[in-house]
This record gives C-alpha cells, sequence and structure tokens, in this order.
C-alpha cells in the first residue's frame, strides 16, 4: 500500500512538473512571438481625423459604484464626444443578472443614442461572460439585443447575431476626432486558450481640441507604454492621458513606479485607473503621482475633459 502511494504520488508530481514545464515553455513562446510582432508592426499616422472639443467617459460597469447602482470585475464605458455615442466593451455579466442593461437604464442610456460599439479584446470581463468568449462573440446581458444598424468595431474577427462586426486590426477612424488604436497582440492569460495564439487588445484614442490626445483602455494587457507608443505613432498632437484599465492585479504600488515614471513624461492633464484589475494599490500610487489630475473610474460617475 505504501509503495502504490508513493508511485502515485510521483507520478503526480510527474505530471505538475511536465505540466508546468510546458506552460513555461508556451509562455515564453508567446511572448517571443508578442515581442516580434510589436518590432514587425508599422502603422501609417491618421492624419487630420477631426477633433471633438468636449469627452465624457461614463462608467457603465466597473468594480466600484455610485450608490445604487451595480458594479462587477468587468468594464463598460459610455464614451461621448460632439459627435458620437460609443459603447465601449460590455462588462462580464458574470452572474447572467444583466448588470450592464440595469446601470444603463438607472443611468437613462438607451442604446437607441448609441453611434458605434468598440470591443477592446476578448476576454469574458469585457464581452460579457465565458460563453461569449469562447464562441467569439459578445453579449449585453440577456437574449441579444438587434445592433444590425450600428457599427461594431472588435480586435479580432467576432460574431454577432444579425450584424457583421469590422475587425479593426489596423488604426481605424470611428468618428470624427475617434480612432482605434489597431490591434496590439499580448500574451493569453486564461488557460482555455493558452495553447493558441497570442491575444489581441485595442484601445479607443481621442482628440480633444485644444489638449491632445486622450488613450482610453479596456485592460491594458499590451502595456502602458505600447499603447502610448502606439498613439505617438499615429498622431501629431501629443498623449495627455489615459483611463482605463492598465492590468496592476497584483501591483503593492512599488513594483509599478517605472511605469508612473513613463506616464509622467507625458506630464498627463487626465489620469484614471480601472479597479476592476488594478489593486488598491496600484491605484493609490497613480493618484499619488498625479494628485492633480487624477479621475476616481466608478459605475455612473461621470469623468469630463476638454472645453
Amino acid at each position: 500500500m505504501k509503495r502504490v502511494f508513493l508511485l502515485v504520488n510521483a507520478l503526480l508530481a510527474l505530471v505538475v512538473i511536465v505540466g508546468g514545464s510546458m506552460l513555461w515553455l508556451r509562455h515564453n513562446q508567446a511572448v517571443a512571438q508578442v515581442d516580434q510582432a510589436w518590432a514587425n508592426t508599422t502603422v501609417q499616422p491618421l492624419g487630420d481625423i477631426g477633433s471633438t472639443r468636449s469627452l465624457t467617459i461614463l462608467p457603465l460597469i466597473e468594480r466600484n459604484t455610485e450608490p445604487g447602482l451595480s458594479g462587477e470585475p468587468g468594464v463598460s464605458y459610455l464614451v461621448t464626444t460632439d459627435s458620437a455615442t460609443i459603447l465601449f466593451d460590455v462588462g462580464y455579466n458574470a452572474d447572467g443578472s444583466a448588470p450592464l442593461r440595469r446601470n444603463m437604464d438607472a443611468l437613462d442610456v438607451g442604446l437607441e443614442s448609441v453611434d458605434a460599439l468598440v470591443i477592446s479584446h476578448l476576454h469574458l470581463d469585457h464581452v460579457g461572460g465565458w460563453q461569449p468568449m469562447i464562441q467569439h462573440t459578445f453579449n449585453l446581458g440577456g437574449e441579444p439585443v438587434d445592433l444590425a444598424d450600428m457599427p461594431i468595431y472588435t480586435p479580432v474577427d467576432m460574431t454577432y447575431p444579425g450584424s457583421t462586426p469590422t475587425t479593426a486590426s489596423q488604426p481605424t477612424v470611428i468618428a470624427p476626432g475617434v480612432a482605434t488604436s489597431g490591434s496590439i497582440a499580448f500574451p493569453e492569460l486564461f488557460p482555455i486558450v493558452l495553447f493558441g495564439d497570442p491575444n489581441y487588445e485595442q484601445s479607443l484614442l481621442i482628440q480633444v481640441e485644444g489638449y491632445g490626445i486622450v488613450a482610453i483602455s479596456g485592460c491594458g494587457h499590451p502595456t502602458l507604454q505600447k499603447i502610448l507608443t502606439r498613439a505617438d505613432a499615429l498622431f501629431e498632437q501629443p498623449v495627455v492621458g489615459i483611463v482605463g484599465g492598465l492590468h496592476y492585479p497584483n501591483s503593492d504600488g512599488k513594483d509599478i513606479q517605472p511605469n508612473i515614471a513613463y506616464l509622467e513624461g507625458y506630464n498627463p492633464q487626465i489620469v484614471g485607473l480601472s479597479p476592476h484589475d488594478s489593486s488598491p494599490a496600484a491605484i493609490q500610487a497613480f493618484r499619488n503621482a498625479f494628485p492633480d489630475v487624477y479621475r476616481d473610474v466608478a459605475v455612473g460617475q461621470a469623468i469630463t475633459f476638454g472645453a
């Protein structure tokens, strides 16, 4: 009996070692692929795409909320400019109770007012759950809604009933003063797709008149540096801020000081870190570094910038 017990333990240990080695190897391969893709990618400046005098970012799904609204560890922002209203991501819908739809109703936000929908990346907390992620689609909660007349921009090939989303792998202008960053590769994190190709994420880039470019990020998996470098390559105007996810979930605040120092080099005029994927210590570190321009990101708390 003792020999059987030892044999089983030895086999389990072997499985763990082999499995861990395979994951480590695959992760390193994915990192190498991502680095190569970034080095080999060139984008053309977007030229004059217009601008907006005002920018409003209204979180519809976030971990933190104003009283009376629903929170969860996901992202959905309503982004409003002078000429367009854009729904950026659709949250997590973890318990199937459609918190996005409830918050939209509570905040008097109707889909009929939305001009375009943009998905940052194919992760469950941005496309409405596990099943939509696995099926390469998205869900706003409950039964699919009619989006046939709404332009939809995704970073990878995705589907939606009755619609044909546009795969915006390259930077794409979607409204005056508003563009996507184009897809930027990052090593996949979820085990269900760990052995697949790298994933891709896009951000929104908004040119605010008299200021410059504000980046709106879903999770920031490609890194803050790559997002801002991409914005620099696309616009003549300077980057003046970033709002959204930057993925510092386990940060103690000290480990991200190089990233904060990098952002300080841009002399930002608006900064807001999403609590859905960053620790309280990371948020406090950003708040301390940018006290005069930092904005809290919470459901129902509109962030305004510009005129």
